[in-house]
């Protein structure tokens, strides 16, 4: 059995040591930055020097603080006092918890995207509207979201639908009891009471997670249910108890309802309760492995068996997997891999037609295969950047979805502080560091693991974060989509810098004999050699193609944060010039067209609270129609007289001429079609998308 363990062991060990090796050398040379309103990639570089400087001054703090007698002390006493551990980490999980639940109160922003869209589903499904069932709907088309669309209508149901506040409350208790959970792993594993604390201290200071606790998704409520899962097997694992195993299955059955990401934590547990299986020869292994199995399969059976029980209605196979995975190897505006729309093209192509529309997305994945095949220079340069934009990314997209979001009552001023350009680049960089330093971290621990360690549970994160960055390389990317992992790698990385400080001391006082040290290496060289050949592989790479895609976006980088800074110019009479001709006009019968002949009409345009109001002289506003809630043309402009101010417009310049005028995350443009005036999402290049303003008085 020490063989098998052994084997396990080291096969972890030989996919996760090169994916933590190029995630550190990925951090260490590049950091990417997400354009506000197009979600447009962009690549600079990074400062190696300081990040590795970044790295040994931690490791000096935590020598020089082990040696300072106030500080052993502390540590001593929360490793050995139970109760005054407990007050410590009780008092830390209260302070996320409140740091959280302030910014949800203070923020209360108002969803978007696909947030909306499963809320306004929620409610569709609760007055019996259900053509959102119908081939082409939101919730066909997606049926990965259909638990989280149930779930929402039976929050709806008690707390009454849009009331976007409540989800965000239980985003504050999910990511407090994440972070708990976390703790209660560490102890499992067996690690020290201080790392438990050094987990809770980081979850702290780490505050892109408490930012996107305003997320009115499934994100956080799925990591708590399948961090609970992962906490329950190792428990399980360790004494057989089916209560155990139940509360398991449920919890990984529920994170995988309400996020179907969380399917690679599933996969993760299978894995390891198959070797528990196999290692220990015990049979609770075998019928826990098929009592996951057997959940899996109700979570995903049962929300279907419940909408047809309800509406009688059988719903479709909606848009194949194929569709991912073909968008996930393609080129996008915003980024190699991004979401650029094809899942939608291919699937209105094919007639809403499952089998027609996985054999075009098929067709798709061939082409792209074949012209990474083709050209290898393209091929590295298109996971280089995908790789990059997902885990170098440190506000993991904190900053870009609630920028410029449209909130549920006048935005405070510390709000609007905080998610500023010139507060974004300063917590960019504070946060590039602080993700280099966990990276790091948990590349420690992992290179200081024995691969004949009995303890093979404690792999279970890191065969976590191997597959989720190996399904990635093949799915849709976000930076959003790494943070469950990065999130997992934290207790990793406080272990790791513990060994490390550990093997320091140990060497500096003499207290490891050659032999020792040798046996030390001996346990460790499959570690060394996954890591000398990751080493050598990313040379190879860099001397035959180098890694300056990752580098080469300082100038656009300077430009974007110039439009952002840029005092609103406005305030007075102007008429709106397209720069594809044609000037901005309100026609007798109220309708916003684009105008060839005459000067076109003049607008006031007035600046109030870092928003733009564009009106005309007789009082009527430039006003999107979705502020009235209409679900037929959310992307029409009308002209209202309403005496409430929309001032959510905001001027974005392009260069020194030519800008857009932005309402959340779209632009106002002409349609290049019909040549309606209308919003669209905000894109670069487009020059239906630019204005320039002309002073009429």
């Amino acid at each position: 059995m020490k063989t098998i363990n052994r084997l396990y062991n080291s096969v972890i060990l030989i996919f996760a040591i090169p994916i933590l090796t190029v995630l550190v050398f990925f951090n260490a040379i590049n950091t990417c930055y997400v354009e506000s309103g197009s979600e447009h990639t962009m690549y600079l570089p990074d400062s190696i020097i300081g990040n590795l400087a970044a790295v040994i001054i931690l490791l000096a703090i935590m020598l020089l603080a082990r040696n300072n007698r106030f500080f052993h002390s502390l540590v001593e006493r929360i490793n050995s006092d139970e109760k005054f551990y407990l007050r410590i980490r009780n008092l830390i999980l209260s302070a996320i918890f409140l740091f959280c639940f302030l910014w949800v109160v203070s923020s209360q922003f108002i969803p978007s995207g696909d947030q909306i869209a499963v809320q306004n589903s929620a409610f569709l499904f609760e007055i019996g509207q259900y053509d959102l069932f119908s081939p082409g709907a939101y919730i066909e088309r997606y049926q990965n979201q259909l638990g989280l669309m149930l779930f929402s209508w039976a929050l709806g149901k008690v707390f009454g639908f849009h009331n976007y506040l409540v989800f965000q409350l239980l985003n504050c208790i999910a990511v407090t009891v994440v972070f708990f959970e976390l703790t209660r792993i560490c102890r499992l594993f067996h690690w020290s009471r201080m790392t438990a604390v050094g987990i809770l201290i980081v979850g702290a200071v780490f505050f892109p997670l408490i930012i996107l606790c305003s997320f009115v998704y499934g994100n956080w409520l799925g990591l708590m249910f399948a961090i609970i899962a992962v906490r329950t097997e190792v428990e399980f694992l360790h004494k057989f108890r089916f209560w155990k195993a139940l509360s398991a299955v449920i919890s990984i059955s529920l994170a995988i309802l309400l996020k179907s990401n969380y399917l690679i934590f599933f996969i993760g547990m299978v894995i390891v309760a198959v070797a528990d299986c196999v290692i220990q020869k015990k049979p609770q292994g075998c019928f826990f492995v098929l009592l996951l199995l057997a959940g899996y399969c109700l979570q995903s059976i049962m929300p279907k068996a419940f909408v047809r029980v309800t509406t009688g209605i059988e719903l479709n196979q909606g848009e194949p997997i194929y569709n991912w995975i073909a968008m996930g190897l393609s080129e996008g505006e915003r980024g190699p891999g991004w979401y650029n729309g094809l899942n939608h093209i291919l699937y209105e192509r094919s007639n809403f037609d499952t089998s027609e529309c996985a054999e075009m997305a098929k067709y798709e994945i061939n082409h792209s295969i074949q012209a990474f095949h083709t050209d290898h220079q393209f091929a590295v340069s298109f996971f280089e950047r995908k790789v990059a934009s997902m885990w170098s990314s440190p506000t993991f997209l904190s900053y870009f979805i609630f920028k410029n979001r449209e909130c549920v009552h006048e935005q405070s001023g510390l709000v609007q502080a905080f998610l500023s350009m010139g507060s974004e680049i300063k917590c960019t960089a504070y946060l590039n560091s602080f993700c280099f330093l966990i990276y790091v971290g948990a590349l420690f621990c992992i290179l200081l693991y024995p691969s004949s360690s009995e303890s093979h549970e404690e792999l279970l994160f890191f065969m976590i974060v191997t597959g989720g960055f190996l399904f990635h390389l093949g799915w849709e990317v976000k930076a959003l989509y790494a943070l469950p992992y990065f999130l997992i790698l934290i207790p990793c990385s406080i272990k790791g810098y513990s060994l490390v400080v550990n093997g320091i001391e140990q060497f500096i006082g003499g207290k490891v004999n050659s032999a020792e040290r040798r046996a030390l290496f001996k346990a460790r060289r499959l570690n060394a050699a996954a890591f000398c050949f990751t080493c050598l592989a990313l040379l190879l790479i860099g001397v035959r193609y180098g890694f300056h895609w990752l580098q080469t976006d300082h100038e656009m980088f300077e430009t974007y944060v110039q439009n952002e800074t840029r005092p609103h110019p406005f305030t007075g009479e102007y008429r709106l010039l397209s720069k594809t001709g044609g000037s901005l006009t309100l026609t007798d019968k109220g309708e916003l067209v684009l105008s060839l002949r005459g000067q076109g009409t003049s607008f006031s345009m007035r600046g109030y609270n870092d928003g733009q109001i564009i009106r005309t002289s007789d009082y009527k506003y430039l006003t999107p129609v979705s502020e009235y809630g209409s679900t037929d043309r959310d992307d029409e402009i009308i002209m209202s007289s309403d005496t409430r101010p929309f001032h959510n417009w905001r001027i974005q310049y392009m260069d020194d001429e030519f800008f857009r005028i932005r309402y959340k995350n779209l632009a106002l443009a002409v349609d290049e079609n019909s040549g309606e005036i209308r919003l669209c999402r905000a894109e670069r290049n487009k020059d239906n998308q630019l204005w320039r303003a002309i002073r009429t008085e």
